[in-house]
């Protein structure tokens, strides 16, 4: 979906925006009143304690959504090779390696329920 359709859904009843990235990346930037829980926290109790109502709308966010940040958004595509190395906090200035966490965010949020 475009970002004006998910904003607009944002705002809507019983909707949440759904950061499931590192803490460190959720603490360096993350989309305004987003709910987060690390990836590897994920289980039982702590999905019910963050979202209790198991009919609540849950829209995704993660780095493959936003572009323009490569520090704390890096891109999943494959740069150029012409193309300077992206700005990283990484070693050695190399882009860091990150999974994008959409699909086994949506996946394991079924599969609790």
């Amino acid at each position: 979906m475009d970002l004006d359709t998910f904003l607009a859904m944002s705002r809507e009843p019983n909707t949440i925006v759904f950061d499931a990235r590192s803490d460190f990346r959720f603490e360096r930037k993350h989309l305004k009143g987003a709910k987060h829980l690390g990836f590897s926290d994920f289980t039982a109790d702590n999905l019910r304690r963050l979202i209790p109502d198991r009919r609540t709308r849950i829209l995704s966010s993660c780095n493959n959504n936003f572009d323009g940040d490569q520090v704390d958004f890096a891109t999943k595509m494959a740069p150029r090779l012409d193309a300077p190395p992206p700005e990283s906090q990484s070693l050695g200035n190399r882009k860091p390696s990150m999974l994008a966490l959409n699909i086994p965010t949506f996946i394991n949020l079924y599969g609790y329920g």
